[in-house]
This record gives C-alpha cells, sequence and structure tokens, in this order.
C-alpha cells in the first residue's frame, strides 16, 4: 500500500507581538505605530473609537494600486451582475415617455414599415416582425407607411395588441415580467457586456482616485474640517474625471437598455454612427452634462454621508459589542446602502434627463439640462421628475453596498498583509519538500521504497529519516510530504487500527485502513505500481519501463532500488540512502538503508595551509602575559 500526505502551507504564529488586533481588525486609513496622543502630529488624523493608550494603525499606503484595482475591478464586477437588470428597467421607465405617445400617424420621420413598426411597439422575433415588416419594400414612400402599419394592424392585432401593452412598463416587476415574456431572460443582462467595460475602469479610476485624493487631503487638512471636506472633495473630483473619460461607453449601454437596443447592438451602432454623422464626435458625449450633474453631487453626498455613517455606525456597535468586535464587512454594507439611497433620492431628476437626452433621436439638437428638466416638469409633472425613481434608489443601494463593502473587504485584507509583512512577518506561503517513495506490487506481495533525506527549506536536516510507517503487522506506508505530520498521521491510524484489532479480535484489513485515510486524503487510487514525491517523475520513469507483473522477489527489489536512486540522483531534495519493506502475506521485512548510492569512498582529510598563502595588509603582534592570581581562600 502506499499513500502521499501532503502539508503544504506554514503558519506563523504571532508572539510578543506590539500590534494592536483590534485595530489591524477594523483600521484601514491610517498610518504607522503612532501614539494617541500625537495622533494630530504630522499630517496624521485618525478617528478614535476606542480611546485606548498606543496603538498600531494601518495605512492605505500599505495596499499598492495594483492591489486596489484588483480590488475594485472585483467589486464592479459583482455589482455590474446583480444591477444590471434593475438598470434595464429604470431605464425603460425613464425613457418610455418619449415612444409612448407615438403612434403610426406621426411617423413622418420613417421611410419603412420597419421603422414605423418599432416606433409603434418593441417589436422582438417573438412577435414576428421580421415576416410582416420585410415583406414591404423598405424604399415605400413616406405615404405608404400609415397604410402598411394598418394592414399589419389588421392582419396580425393580436400580436400588435401585446406589443402595445409591452410598451407600457407599470414598475419594477412588471418590466421584468414583459421583459422576459416577450424578449427572453437574457434580455435581462442587455446592456452588460459595454456595462462591464464602462464600470471596470470607471470603477478602478474612480475609487483608487478617491483614496489617493482623500488621503492627500487628510494629510493636509486639519480637525473636523477634514473629516467633512475630505470626502465631498475627493468624491467630486475623482466623478468628474472618470465620468468624463467613460462618457461615450455609457452612452451606448443606455441606448442597448432603451427601446431602440432591442434588436440588438448592430442598431444601436447604427444609431450611434448616425448621430455622429449629423451631429458630429462630441456628440457621444451628449450625456456628459446631465451625468455630471447627476453624478457630481451624488459622489459629494455619497462619500460625505458614508464617511459619517460608518464612524458613528462603527462607534455605535462598540459600544454595543461586549468584546469590542464588529463585523466590518456588515459595517461596510450597510454605510454604503443607506448613504447610497440618500444621494439616489436627491439625483433622480438628473438621472431621468440624463436618460432621455442620450435616448433622444438623433435628429434632436442637445438641449440644455434646465430645458430638459423643464420639459419633463410641464408634459409629466413632478412625478416625471421622479420616474423610476424607486428602481433607481434599490438599484444605487445594492449596487453602493455590494460595490463598497467588497472593495473595502479586500483592500483592509491587502493591507493587513502589508503590514504585516513589512514588519518582518511574512505570509504564509507554500514550500516543496523533497521526498521520492515508490511502490509496487510483484507477484508474491508488496514492496515499498524511500529515500531517507529530510530537509529544512534549502537545509539538510537529517540524511537518515525514515519514511515508511509503520501502521499495522501487516501494513506499512510509504509518506512525501512534512515529516512530522505524516509521523503523526500514521500513528493516528495506527492506533486506531490497533484499537479496531482488540475489539474485534482479528487483524486489520487493507481496506480498514485505507477508509482511514481517506477521511484525510479524500481520495485513493489502487494501482500496480506508483511513485511520488519531488523526485517521482525521474522514479516513474524507471518503473514504466520495467515493471512487469509476474516480478520475481529479487527483480522487484532491484526495481524499487533503482528507481528510488534515479529520484536520489535527479532530484536535489532526495538523497542519501534507500530504505525497502517487504510485505508478504505471512511475514513483512524491513530493510533499512538496503543501498547507500552516496556513501563517502574515503573519510575527508583536515586542509592545512602554509603562513603566506593568504595574502594580508599588516601584521601586528601582540605579547599577552598570563599571571598567577591570588591564592583562593578556602579557610
Amino acid at each position: 500500500m502506499d499513500t502521499t500526505l501532503n502539508v503544504i502551507l506554514e503558519y506563523t504564529e504571532i508572539k510578543d507581538s506590539k500590534l494592536d488586533p483590534e485595530l489591524i481588525r477594523d483600521k484601514k486609513h491610517e498610518y504607522s505605530v503612532i501614539p494617541r496622543n500625537e495622533m494630530h502630529k504630522n499630517g496624521h488624523q485618525i478617528h478614535d473609537f476606542t480611546g485606548t493608550p498606543a496603538t498600531t494603525i494601518l495605512s492605505p499606503q500599505h495596499v499598492i494600486p495594483l492591489e486596489k484595482m484588483f480590488a475594485a475591478c472585483c467589486g464592479a464586477l459583482l455589482t455590474s451582475l446583480f444591477t444590471t437588470p434593475f438598470d434595464l428597467v429604470k431605464t425603460r421607465l425613464q425613457s418610455q415617455s418619449l415612444y409612448k405617445g407615438s403612434t403610426v400617424s406621426n411617423t413622418k420621420s420613417y421611410s419603412s414599415l420597419t421603422s414605423c413598426c418599432q416606433e409603434v411597439f418593441y417589436s422582438t422575433p417573438n412577435m414576428h416582425r421580421e415576416f410582416f415588416c420585410h415583406s414591404l419594400d423598405p424604399r415605400m414612400p413616406k405615404q405608404s407607411s400609415t397604410l402598411s402599419c394598418a394592414v399589419t394592424d389588421a392582419m396580425m392585432p393580436s400580436k400588435i395588441a401585446a406589443g402595445r401593452q409591452f410598451n407600457e412598463l407599470n414598475g419594477f416587476m412588471d418590466g421584468i415580467v414583459k421583459i422576459v415574456r416577450y424578449e427572453g431572460v437574457t434580455s435581462l443582462w442587455r446592456g452588460l457586456s459595454p456595462g462591464v467595460v464602462m464600470s471596470v475602469p470607471l470603477t478602478v479610476v474612480y475609487f483608487v482616485g478617491y483614496d489617493s485624493i482623500r488621503d492627500s487631503l487628510w494629510k493636509h487638512w486639519k480637525g473636523k474640517y477634514s473629516e467633512t471636506y475630505s470626502p465631498l472633495v475627493a468624491g467630486t473630483l475623482a466623478r468628474t474625471f472618470s465620468v468624463s473619460v467613460i462618457s461615450p461607453i455609457e452612452l451606448l449601454r443606455t441606448r442597448m437598455q432603451s427601446p431602440e437596443g432591442i434588436n440588438g447592438l448592430k442598431d444601436v451602432m447604427k444609431g450611434v454612427r448616425e448621430m455622429v454623422r449629423r451631429n458630429g464626435v462630441t456628440s457621444l458625449w451628449r450625456g456628459l452634462e446631465p451625468t455630471l450633474w447627476r453624478d457630481v453631487p451624488f459622489s459629494a453626498i455619497y462619500w460625505t454621508g458614508y464617511e459619517s455613517i460608518k464612524r458613528n455606525y462603527t462607534n455605535y456597535l462598540r459600544n454595543k459589542s461586549i468584546d469590542g468586535n464588529i463585523n466590518n464587512f456588515s459595517v461596510a454594507f450597510v454605510s454604503g446602502a443607506t448613504s447610497g439611497m440618500i444621494a439616489a433620492t436627491l439625483t433622480t431628476p438628473f438621472d431621468v434627463a440624463k436618460t432621455q437626452r442620450q435616448v433622444a433621436s438623433n435628429s434632436m439638437k442637445n438641449p440644455s439640462m434646465v430645458k430638459v428638466m423643464q420639459r419633463i416638469f410641464h408634459e409629466e409633472g413632478y412625478r416625471g421628475l421622479f420616474r423610476g425613481g424607486t428602481l433607481r434608489i434599490a438599484k444605487v443601494a445594492v449596487s453602493c453596498a455590494l460595490m463598497i463593502s467588497t472593495y473595502e473587504s479586500l483592500s483592509k485584507f491587502f493591507a493587513i498583509n502589508a503590514f504585516l509583512e513589512k514588519q518582518g512577518l511574512s505570509l504564509p506561503k507554500p514550500f516543496k519538500t523533497g521526498t521520492t517513495i515508490v511502490g509496487i506490487v510483484y507477484k508474491n506481495g508488496v514492496i515499498l521504497g524511500a529515500d531517507t533525506r529530510s530537509t529544512n527549506g534549502p537545509i539538510v536536516a537529517n540524511k537518515n529519516c525514515e519514511k515508511i510507517h509503520y501502521l499495522a503487522p501487516n501494513m506499512y506506508c510509504g509518506g512525501a510530504g512534512t515529516a512530522a505530520d505524516t509521523e503523526n498521521a500514521t500513528a493516528l491510524i495506527s492506533s486506531q487500527l490497533e484499537l479496531h484489532r482488540l475489539a474485534t479480535g482479528r487483524q486489520a484489513r487493507i481496506i480498514t485502513a485505507v477508509t482511514m485515510l481517506k477521511q484525510m486524503l479524500f481520495s485513493t487510487d489502487k494501482l500496480p505500481f506508483v511513485a511520488m514525491g519531488s523526485g517521482s517523475l525521474a522514479a516513474m520513469s524507471i518503473l514504466e519501463s520495467r515493471w512487469t507483473k509476474d516480478l520475481e522477489r529479487d527483480d522487484a527489489i532491484e526495481l524499487v532500488k533503482d528507481a528510488i536512486e534515479a529520484g536520489i540522483f535527479n532530484d536535489l531534495g532526495s538523497g542519501s540512502n534507500v530504505d525497502v519493506n517487504i510485505i508478504e502475506k505471512d511475514k513483512v521485512e524491513v530493510l533499512r538503508n538496503y543501498a547507500k548510492p552516496n556513501e563517502r569512498a574515503h573519510k575527508e582529510q583536515t586542509y592545512k595551509y602554509k603562513r603566506g598563502t593568504t595574502a594580508y595588509l599588516k601584521e601586528t603582534v601582540r605579547e599577552f602575559i598570563v599571571t598567577e592570581g591570588d591564592a583562593m581562600d578556602i579557610s
């Protein structure tokens, strides 16, 4: 029998550390090791949550920008997957007023039945748009459009009625049901691709930029002035820059989620190209002004509220908790969701105006933000300014909570690891252990073999380590990995097998030992020959070329010896001697140090060098005088 016990992680226990585990766990935005009576010196602004004397504080500088970018990317991907359906229905609700009043009589700008059908209702493949729309010549004059739509309506009244019913969305659940019914479940994630393309770089620039700007302001501003205005200014500047860069992708995503995007990316790109042809490249930033109107106030409100809510909520939990421990993920989640809902409520009118401006017809001029909001208020009242507001608030709450909690948790994880590593406490790392063990089945039994070198990293710790462990009188186990762990594991199995023997009155079977080992190894394979450890490749080449099922005892022993020696000579982690165990039905023979392939032929002599062999700059001779000391008092 042959099996392997591998332990590849080494854990370092922190002893006699002066680190305060409370703040290592709960703080992230501070710096170095600072007594609390010197907190405001050198530009360090620290929120005092505990009132404890001297503590160790973690700094965001411990997290390199690449790790912050990774944390932001993870949060952006997770947020996009969860919130795209919310965003889709919200966009439909906010933009449907541009299509709701469209009838057959107001399609003068369209020259084909296809355009007419798309204007009357949300045409989809399920409603047989292709059959009726493409059966007529798209080059028909404008006067024929009314007749064409009327004919379609008469021929397929149920489909047109369904389309018109679908055109009117009455809230989130109604929108979800109708989109799934007429467009399919996957349509709920329409716009996800450009959304991810947009959200990942946007979030990276936004969050990393916010952290950098806020930390710089914290260093230069003092007191509550810093706590209040640093998040506000940092959020405003970071959002302005990131939104300006991503605005064209935001326009594409919004159009894909609007009624125009039902027919796919091809039609959306066609509309975008037409818009650029008519209005120039700057039209790609059509929604930038309303986006800034929405996002800049949103960011200022959100970050100011988030930092304040997080600080107060953390204080509350610390005072309420018996041991002072808090769940940082839940704190960030609740703080982000609450602040996001407040900011989303106050900026919803700007979001409605942005959506309508971005999905407006290509021929429409770009009205100012004020004019768009005036038109919405005039046509729909104040309710129109908050159309889709409930859905947006829910979507923003979820996205803000997921994004900030993921970002904070990963950033804090990287900060703790970087800080501890900077203090000389290395992270747990996998390490390679050197061993070559083999096992074969031969004509009359089983033979196990192993080398005897034990290593401690690059150092040879033991040249005669025993790697074939006793389990029962008729069972042995070869172990490759950490020697102490394999010895303890096999000793545990051996004691359980002995208890089993005493309870049943007979020797344990192989299957019993294998079942016990599987609880730690999780899987086993029954093979005629096997090699494991760092020298297994060299040993396996010997076994594959020479093993046969009818091997005699002596040939089998030589095969095992040669396989182990191949591992010794080709792997630096394996070495020293060869141990062999022969297990047959009625006896077990243990051959310790059966072969010594690296035994020295002669003892090395001491090295002596004549005076003057090694060059030196000068020679100084000092005379040492040894005198007798005072006599010992033995009276």
